[in-house]
Formats: structure tokens, sequence, C-alpha cells
């Protein structure tokens, strides 16, 4: 039996029959319109119906069967909750929202041409698509027993050794739909589209309430897959710490005396706190090597399209911001080495200090040796300070760069030629594009330098773990064997 797994089926049942209704709807305006069609070739009926009337019942009809079925198959297999029939239920739902308003304007603007019976199944119909909605977003219940996993990280590395595709393809693809969403949200129409509607006063409302609609999608779509990225670097970059910090922790178990003798508890505790979290930090971002270089290619081909050569003064400014950038993150990285190096020496002297304290007892040590403590701290203190004073620094660079770019741009744009005139649309378009620009631009430097750093000394050639362990397990001779004098072999 612990061997087995019981799901529990589908907990709303409903949503099976909300799909066989929506299949009898559909069909009756299929029967419907057969019925019409059968009353003109008989004369009784003057009126000639549009084939779409038959057609779009009948491709409707053939879906919802589809999607009942495929929805009884996930409840007989016990699937908690599909993302599949979520996402089609929400995209036939706003479908149908378009149609739902064309008829309401009808009905208002035309009663005479209104068909009661395709007026009444369309709202039954609509009414039916938003029950299947909110019965989708419900998540069913868990299985009543399941076989837990007693290796979770085994677990998840034979998950990703019998992946179709590697889990470094996850990150690719979702940074690189972040990036085009990204840089297609203020550009590519939306944003430059609503604004013009708001310089034309003749445009229909309709238009301005879709291109909000437009702009809101975009930018949830951009939301929902830069978290979806994200979630799966930190889950991964969680994990490999996770790893890290375990084989550290079993190498500093075994480790011999003699390696022992060449390392520090202070060495120790920082690869596993520090440098295991550097690697954790590294995935999160690596996907800016690539990623950063094409988002600012498709920014300036944007922005040259919109200002044309005078969106180089900004990229200029933008650029001299770099090396700023550059120089504080390489110096904040010799400070953080800094304050490592007295970490060591502070937790080192704590060591020695709690390991002799009945010494230190005996011969009135403690104000000596507190002395020593704090002077290594205060120290500490000084780099910590620096490297306080240059994160304000990069902050204010990081403040100020927007304001600076926009300004030199939109100068140079005015002054090269009379002509130009800054209009709202290119100056909230090339905003958002600048602001696009300005991220890759500042953490690609920052990404570099926390790659090389951990390729510099990766936990496993550190000094201490490689060196020779005391893996051997302690021997016994057997009854019939004879006795050396030879110690055990540890």
């Amino acid at each position: 039996m612990h061997n087995e797994v019981f799901f529990l089926l589908s907990s709303h049942p409903l949503l099976q029959a909300v799909g066989f209704l929506l299949w009898i709807v559909c069909w009756a305006d299929v029967f419907y319109s057969f019925w019409e069609r059968s009353q003109h070739d008989s004369g009784a009926s003057s009126s000639t119906q549009a084939p779409v009337y038959l057609v779009s019942p009948t491709m409707l009809g053939i879906t919802m069967l589809l999607a009942t079925l495929l929805t009884q198959y996930e409840r007989l297999k016990g699937v908690q909750s599909s993302g599949v029939m979520l996402n089609f239920w929400l995209v036939a739902v706003l479908c149908a929202t378009v149609t739902f308003r064309s008829k309401i304007i009808q009905a208002i603007n035309e009663p005479s041409t209104v068909c009661v019976f395709r007026y009444t199944t369309f709202y039954i119909y609509y009414t039916l698509l938003l029950i299947s909605l909110l019965l989708s977003a419900l998540s069913d219940q868990p299985p009543l027993f399941s076989e837990a996993s007693k290796d979770a990280w085994g677990h998840f590395c034979v998950h990703l050794s019998c992946r179709p595709y590697p889990l470094t393809f996850d990150l690719f693809y979702h940074r690189l739909s972040g990036c085009v969403i990204d840089l297609l949200t203020p550009d590519l129409q939306p944003l430059r589209l609503l604004i013009q509607f708001v310089n034309d006063s003749s445009a229909p409302s309709w238009q301005g309430y879709f291109y909000t609609a437009l702009l809101f999608v975009c930018t949830c779509f951009q939301t929902l897959i830069l978290q979806k990225y994200f979630h799966v670097c930190f889950v991964t970059g969680m994990r490999l710490r996770t790893a890290i910090v375990g084989a550290v922790y079993r190498k500093a178990l075994v480790i011999s005396n003699a390696a022992r003798r060449t390392s520090t508890v202070g060495e120790i505790v920082n690869l596993m706190s520090v440098d295991a979290q550097r690697f954790m930090d590294l995935i999160t971002y690596i996907n800016m090597i690539w990623s950063a270089p094409l988002q600012v290619i498709l920014a300036l081909y944007f922005l040259w399209q919109n200002l044309g050569p005078s969106v180089l003064a900004g990229v200029a400014v933008m650029v001299l911001m770099v090396p700023i950038n550059g120089v504080i993150a390489m110096k904040t990285k010799t400070y953080q080495v800094a304050q490592m190096k007295s970490k060591d020496n502070r937790i080192k002297l704590m060591n020695e200090v709690l390991n002799g304290i009945k010494v230190l007892k005996l011969y009135a040590w403690e104000l000596a040796f507190k002395d020593k403590v704090s002077a290594i701290r205060e120290s500490e203190l000084r780099v910590l300070k620096k490297a306080a004073y240059l994160g304000a620094i990069s902050t204010f660079t990081w403040v100020c760069a927007p304001f600076l770019v926009a300004l030199s741009t939109f100068t140079v744009y005015v002054m090269i030629d009379e002509r130009n005139v800054l209009d709202a649309q290119k100056a909230f378009v090339s905003l958002a594009l600048f602001n696009i620009l300005r991220f890759p631009l500042n953490m690609l430097p920052m990404v570099i330098s926390s790659m090389v750093q951990p390729t510099n000394q990766p936990p496993a050639n550190h000094p201490p773990f490689s060196q020779p362990t005391n893996h051997q397990p302690t021997t016994r001779p057997s009854a019939n064997q004879p006795t050396t004098s030879q110690p055990p072999a540890l």
C-alpha cells in the first residue's frame, strides 16, 4: 500500500456539467440555423442567413465537446489544477466579451434586427463560460497518499536528467520572453497608440479602452513571465547553495589533521555562508550575460527610429556611467574581500578564546583579548563604512542616470534641427525605452565581476578541501589472522 498513490477525483464535477450545457447551447444554435435555412428554402422566409451562423456554432460545439472530454480525462487522472484548461476558458471569456459588447450595442441601436433566440443562447453561453472560468480557477484536493522522496536533492537531479530539455533552456526561454515583452510594451504600439488617441479628439472611444487593455495585458504577461523566471532561478540557486553547504560540511567532518592546520574555522564558515550565497546570487542574474546586449541592441534600434541620431547623446552618457559603476563594483568587491579576512581573523580569535577560556580566567587575560577582538572588529567596521559610502555613490548615480540621459538626448534632439518637435508621444516612449536601457547597462558590469569572483577559487579548490581526508574506516583483524603491532588504519 505504501508504494501506491491514491488520488481524489475532481471536487468540481459541476465543471463537466457546465461543459455539457455549453455543448448543448452551441448545437441548439446549429439546429436553429438549419431550421432557418429550411424555412428559406420552403419560401416561408425571405431572409437569407450568412454561412457564419452555421459554421461558428458548429466549431464552438466541437470545441466545447473536446474541452469537456479533456476535463473529464484530467479528472480521472487526478489532476489537481490544469493550467491548459484555465488558459482556454480565460481566452474563451475574453473573446466572448467582445461579442457580448457588440450584441448589447446592436440591441440598443438596432432593436429591429435582434434575433431573440440567438441573443438568449449567447447570453446563456457567456454565463456558462464565466462559471467554467471560476471553477477552473479553483484547485482540487491533493492526493490521499503519496510516496515522499527520501532524497529531495537526488530526486531533483533525477528530474533534471529525465527532462526532455535541460533546465537552462527554461531559464533562457523565460528570460528571452521577458526581454521581448519588456521591449514591446513601451514601443510597439500600446503606449504610442494610446498617446495618439489622447491627442486625436475625433477617435472613437473604444480605441482608448482597447489600447488601455492591451497595455495592461502586456504588463501582466511581462510580470507573469519574469515572476516565473525569477522563481526558477531562485529555486535552482537555493538548491545549488544547499548542495555546496552540504558538501563543505561533509568535507569539514572528515578533513585530515594536516589539512585542518592549514585553515581556520572562519574560512569554513565563510565558505558555507558567503561563498555559497554568491553562487546562489549568480544563478539569478547569469542570464544577463546574453540578455543585456540583446536588450541594449533592441532598445537602441527603437530609440533610433523614434529620435534619430540624437539618441547617441543619451547613449554616450549611459556608456560613461558604465565604467563608473564598474569601478565602484570592483572596489566594493575589494572591500568585501578585506572584510572577509577581518571576519576570518575575528572568528579564529574567538574560537581560540572560547577553547582556552579556562586559561584566560586563570591568568586574567580577558581584557587583553577583548582589546584584540575589538581592534579586529574596528577594522572590519571601517571597511564596511567605506563599502557603504561606495553603495551610496552607486545609488546616487543610478537615480541621476535617467534624468541626465533624458536631458542630454532631448536637448540634442531639439537643438540639431528646428523641425524637430518634442511632443508627448516621443517624450514618453523615449523615456520608457531609456528606463529599459538603463538596467542592463548597470547590471552587466556587476554580473561580470560576480562571475569572475566565484571562478577564481571555487569551494572545491579551496586549500583545506583539496587535501586528503580520513575516509577509510577503522579495520580490525579477524580471529584467524595473526595480530600485528601496527595501529589500526583510519
